[in-house]
């Protein structure tokens, strides 16, 4: 998979844990990782309430970029296995937040339906008082990643499609890292 290395935007939170980055334009080919991500088989993970790819793909051009952009931030990081899968919910997948409580646990997604609905994107939430509210959301935009820490609440705040083709693809890779700005 061919990989874009001309990034735009990046997100920081001072004076705190950090929360996420992002890059727009990630593959260089992103219509080619989409075809191939249509061509796999996929399984239903019914704790995770998403279809996921039954195989991962060779990610070393992927991690190799990720080590690059990230270790200067967040340290070294390391690679859970197995990662890399492409991923996919539809409109009638329930939408559950989670978190890992690990300050070093890192999730990458790229976002690989074109003219998705910006809304169907990924939320971080914080909870007070036994409230919780969306604290940050990362609009779905095609050929985006986000890369954020998972010690904070996550889940797509949308979802859309009735299958792989017309639902929420994209492709997901974990790691572990130093958690810092």
């Amino acid at each position: 998979m061919d990989l874009h290395t001309d990034y735009s935007k990046q997100t920081c939170s001072p004076n705190q844990l950090l929360k996420l980055i992002a890059f727009d334009h990630f593959y260089k080919s992103p219509y080619d990782v989409r075809k191939y991500a249509l061509e796999q088989t996929y399984e239903y993970i019914d704790t995770q309430n998403h279809f996921r790819s039954t195989t991962a793909p060779n990610i070393v051009g992927m991690q190799s970029i990720l080590r690059k952009k990230m270790e200067p931030i967040i340290g070294p990081i390391r690679f859970d296995e197995p990662t890399g899968h492409f991923h996919y919910i539809k409109k009638s997948s329930p939408l559950v937040a989670h978190t890992t409580l690990d300050r070093k646990k890192w999730t990458a997604v790229v976002f690989l339906t074109p003219d998705a609905n910006i809304d169907s994107g990924i939320g971080l939430f914080k909870s007070s008082d036994d409230v919780i509210t969306l604290d940050d959301h990362i609009g779905n935009i095609f050929n985006r990643i986000i890369i954020f820490n998972t010690y904070y609440s996550h889940r797509f705040t949308a979802a859309f499609g009735d299958d792989l083709y017309t639902g929420c693809l994209y492709q997901s890779v974990r790691f572990t890292g130093e958690a810092h700005c």
